[in-house]
């Protein structure tokens, strides 16, 4: 019997209910960004990159610990780490599982495939598979640093630096072997950066050279191109990045789409409403230590958000307007990367979410679920580091919330110019009835 797409999984010692994650996007995926997809569905999410030599050298983490903090509230969240130094990697996966506050990381990713120059010059992130003798060793060295604490490890990776790495088959056994639990596979080269298409060929390839799972990322921007990447890779799940900017619903779109697939395949519409719950689940234990009315008003949020999940849901016939190619059946021969940027991102969840009229917990007024989500986005990030960094952190997601909307190239240069909460609150206000 064919596996459904979207199903449970058992990864890196954890059981999940569902197979579809949030990618770590640095700048974007702190605990605030990281709890409203989690909301609308990502079954787990991972850090924004931490170095591991800055733990060492900042051992109370004045610095790191705003990258490294999770929510009581988050359902399952993993902490990445980047270095090209083992002995960083042991002193940071220790002293991070040593903090009562960090030891709810569900598992250590490693990364293995960040671009960026600052990163690579280190000889750290995707400058690794260049090494792929140290790489070992580092995974080597994070596999038995995390035992000691019941904890295991993880991998992402991309398929090279400026070109394939030679032997990337022999590289992932490897890993496996010293005790990696599963990989994460961007595949596109370090020199690409996130330019061109994504070549699946490789994920398929290092699918069927580990018995771990291997997760998919690269071009998943709707439900269509996770069914695609499904059939052409075997992949066990998937990892949305850059789609889930400023649109956190793509998660209950995508759920919803193949929750109505898996009703319609059954008869049964209880299936269908089965996994929209799942979608709108959130873990709160661990949430008592805050104020009762705090709580209270931040759960209404939360309920009030993921409505959007079970609107969402129901419309699949809007989300099926998403596809735009399809792949030949049964075909052995597809280019890399897919018909995927030919397709557009998906935001049915957010074109509902601007329509759909709530009460706005904190203030009582009337707003849409898209400027509750912005403001919850933006209220979270004000309590994780200050109003002044968070409204300066949150003008490049408000680019990305208000892409594609009715006067946003106009208001760009404004939002790029917000100085405080309410300057971003009364600019949001400008795209809230559309």
């Amino acid at each position: 019997m064919k596996k459904r797409t979207i199903r449970p999984i058992s990864y890196a010692g954890v059981e999940i209910d569902s197979n579809l994650a949030l990618a770590p996007i640095a700048g974007t995926t702190s605990w605030p960004f990281r709890l409203i997809c989690q909301e609308q569905g990502a079954s787990w999410a991972v850090t924004e990159l931490v170095s591991a030599s800055g733990i060492r050298y900042d051992p109370e983490l004045r610095r790191q610990y705003r990258y490294l903090a999770i929510e009581p509230r988050e359902r399952r969240t993993a902490i990445q780490l980047f270095s090209a130094k083992a002995e960083d990697v042991d002193y940071a996966v220790r002293h991070i599982l040593e903090r009562p506050s960090l030891n709810r990381t569900a598992f250590i990713d490693l990364n293995f495939g960040c671009p960026v120059k600052k990163v690579v010059k280190t000889g750290a992130g995707s400058a690794l598979l260049d090494t792929p003798v140290l790489a070992v060793d580092l995974c080597r060295t994070a596999v038995l640093a995390a035992e000691n604490y019941g904890k295991q490890v993880t991998v992402k990776i991309r398929s090279g630096c400026k070109k394939k790495m030679k032997d990337i088959t022999a590289f992932v056994r490897q890993i496996e072997a010293v005790g990696i639990a599963a990989i994460v596979v961007h595949p596109r080269l370090a020199a690409q950066m996130y330019g061109g298409r994504a070549d699946w060929n490789v994920i398929r390839e290092i699918k069927e050279a580990v018995s771990i799972p291997v997760i998919g990322n690269g071009d998943l921007i709707s439900p269509q191109s996770v069914q695609k990447m499904a059939d052409f890779t075997g992949a066990d799940g998937f990892m949305i990045g850059r789609a889930a900017r400023g649109n956190p619903w793509i998660f209950s779109d995508i759920r919803g789409y193949f929750a109505e697939l898996k009703a319609g395949d059954e008869g049964d519409e209880g299936a269908a409403d089965a996994v929209r719950s799942n979608a709108e689940g959130i873990d709160t234990q661990g949430a008592s230590d805050s104020k009762d009315d705090g709580n209270a008003k931040d759960k209404a949020a939360r309920i009030a958000v993921c409505e959007t999940s079970k609107i969402a849901a129901g419309e699949t016939s809007k989300i099926a307007a998403c596809e735009t190619t399809r792949i030949a059946a049964g075909s052995d021969v597809i280019a890399a990367g897919r018909e995927a940027k030919d397709e557009a991102v998906c935001t049915n969840g957010r074109d509902q979410a601007l329509r759909t009229m709530v009460n706005d917990p904190v203030t009582g007024h009337k707003i849409s679920l898209w400027q509750l989500t912005i403001r919850q986005h933006l209220r979270g990030l004000a309590e994780l580091m200050g109003e002044e960094q968070a409204v300066r952190e949150m003008r490049k997601q408000l680019i990305c919330y208000t892409r594609g909307l009715p006067g946003a190239s106009a208001l760009r240069p404004r939002l790029m110019e917000v100085l405080t909460v309410t300057e971003v609150e009364e600019l949001v206000n400008m795209f809230g009835h559309i």
